[in-house]
């Protein structure tokens, strides 16, 4: 059972997803198993059990064995029928478990005390023949050889099979009319019984699931987080280095100022691949702490129009100059902080020379960041949160590899949305102050500049021999501006930007990953599997090994996404979607 267990459950909410003809469920269905779970259970798994799913399950591993060339793990129809025949060498898994097993299957930890005493988990699969079902525990426990020393008894409506504890190692059950739970080790005995208060009566466990976007899933997990960190630092506080480092932040505030979390694991239209997330966090918690709570406008669906279409990945996002800001402060914050502690640990025998060498590192982040800030002012004339103050709007990074002039070149830029066009033609300038400081050489036209000592350095390579392994045309830096975007980048996406290429709007598949995103959704990162797979082919050539790899990985999706949002509440949903190549 044990084995049939890690095998079917498991091994399943591991890879997050179930079969696409495996018929998702109602959260009110997936969750029925719910009612015999302690309602102080902080963790709870479930999972369709459908007669259909491990067929499906075969078919999709088949399909990406297919897009690699190899196949990726043994069918999981085989290894059930292994861990069937473990049990009974005549038998097979549906004549052994599928005639009685029902539509769910769970796993659970019984309370934060069980589970940070024992570890264990719970197993909690729904069964439709009860008869049936003891039979196969009856197979299960002669399979050990030692059935003479289980012990059987009623108890609390059900049947219970008792491992001895001195063989440990053995799964204990208890088998009622609908529902069939198992211990993986007797330890400590068999701590189940049937709840007065399940989880289902739990109005945190319902409104959390609730939270979740789609009506239905093949998955759900439930993880009360509040529950088990305050139990986990409880007995293991939060280190004082910590607390001495941040004076101003409560960790330990923060860490228990978020509520549960639901995941949900579905697939979308036959081939998306689909996790969600949800939780929400206490904002008066997190102020109270130190941490800055501030409500993101939703990214501008119409901004995809200046990234180009032959984008391999992308991120887009807002308020781009606070991001940098926030960033460099944290880094001062950081740097200050281990500066006042530096040293103190150097006589300890433990404290290796690579610790050492860290811990200098990070104590003169404070310093590099006053020297960037300082060297930007110097060099530009402006300071640089006066630079940044307009970058307020959508942005986007961008990374390609176009072909350009029948040569593959990379290509990588960010565009800004343009605010105030007066703040971002002062920007230009302080960039090109900042060129004309260094000596560098640059062409202006109009608006657009175009730096092209990479380029030039690149070709100086290649005329002695070098292996640069990048084509020159790639290599060509631009940055300028009009009415609507600020573009900094390699010329390709630049140029596409200005003169109105062909983009990621007008990409198939960006718009069919965008009919799955959050709407709404605050931050994205997006993923081309087709682009992504070509330019690491091309990078294959310089680094063979690795970049075949990652591209053989791409070539099994068509596209990847990743988009966040959260309400002035507090409450923050996440998807991840991955579309299978057809």
């Amino acid at each position: 059972m044990k084995k049939f267990l890690t095998t079917l459950l498991l091994a399943v909410l591991a890879i997050g997803i179930l079969p696409v003809q495996a018929q998702v469920a109602s959260t009110d269905e997936l969750t029925e198993l719910a009612a015999y779970i302690p309602e102080e259970s902080p963790l709870f798994l479930v999972t369709r059990s459908d007669p259909g799913f491990i067929e499906t399950l075969d078919g999709l591993g088949a399909n990406v064995a297919g897009q690699v060339g190899f196949p990726v793990a043994s069918p999981l129809s085989e290894a059930l029928e292994d861990s069937a025949t473990l049990i009974d060498p005549e038998g097979d898994f549906e004549t052994l478990i599928g005639r009685w097993l029902g539509d769910t299957v769970a796993i659970a930890a019984l309370s934060p005390d069980q589970f940070f005493s024992t570890g264990s988990l719970y197993a909690f699969m729904s069964v439709t023949d009860e008869l049936t079902a003891s039979k196969y525990i009856n197979l299960a426990i002669e399979a050990t050889g030692h059935e003479d020393d289980y012990t059987v008894s009623e108890f609390a409506g059900g049947t219970l099979y008792a491992a001895p504890q001195d063989m440990s190692w053995y799964s204990s059950y208890w088998l009622a009319e609908d529902v069939l739970v198992v211990s993986d080790n007797s330890y400590d005995g068999f701590l189940y019984e049937p709840p007065q208060a399940t989880l289902a009566d739990s109005t945190t466990f319902t409104e959390t699931l609730g939270l979740l976007p789609e009506p239905a899933y093949h998955a759900l997990a439930y993880i009360d987080v509040p529950v088990l960190m305050d139990r986990l630092l409880t007995e293991n506080p939060m280190d004082e280095d910590v607390a001495t480092y941040f004076p101003d932040m409560d960790f330990e505030a923060v860490l228990t100022s978020t509520s549960a979390q639901a995941w949900g694991f579905t697939i979308l239209e036959g081939r998306s691949l689909t996790v969600d997330f949800a939780q929400t966090v206490d904002i008066a918690a997190m102020e109270a702490a130190g941490f800055d709570w501030s409500a993101s406008t939703s990214i501008n669906a119409d901004f995809a129009s200046y990234v180009p279409a032959d984008a391999a990945l992308v991120l887009q996002d807002s308020d781009l100059g606070a991001s940098i800001l926030e960033t460099l402060n944290m880094l001062t914050l950081i740097g200050e902080a281990v500066s006042a502690r530096q040293g103190e640990y150097y006589t300890d025998p433990m404290y290796y020379y690579s610790q050492a060498d860290a811990e200098q590192a990070m104590a003169m982040l404070d310093e590099t960041v006053t020297f960037l800030r300082l060297a930007y002012q110097g060099l530009s004339g402006t300071p640089l949160e006066e630079s940044l103050a307009w970058m307020t709007g959508d942005y986007a990074v961008y990374l390609g590899f176009p072909l350009v002039n029948d040569e593959r070149g990379l290509d990588v830029g960010v565009i800004q949305t343009v605010t105030d066009p007066a703040a971002a033609e002062s920007f230009s300038q302080a960039l090109q102050a900042i060129l004309d400081s260094w000596g560098a050489s640059y062409q202006q036209e109009g608006n657009i500049v175009t730096l092209s000592s990479l380029n030039d350095l690149v070709t100086r390579a290649q005329e002695a021999d070098l292996e640069a392994g990048i084509s020159p045309i790639s290599l060509d830096i631009l940055f300028g501006y009009d009415d609507a975007i600020f573009a900094l980048g390699t010329r390709s996406g630049v140029e596409s930007a200005f003169n109105g290429g062909e983009s990621l709007a007008d990409s198939a598949i960006f718009q069919a990953a965008s009919a799955y995103m959050l709407p709404e959704t605050q931050a994205l990162v997006y993923v081309n599997g087709d682009n992504l797979s070509i330019g690491l082919d091309w990078l294959a050539e310089q680094n063979p090994r690795d970049a075949a790899e990652l591209a053989m990985l791409a070539n099994i999706m068509e596209s990847a996404s990743l988009t966040a949002s959260y309400d002035e509440t507090g409450t923050g949903l996440v998807r991840f979607v991955v579309t299978l190549s057809q």
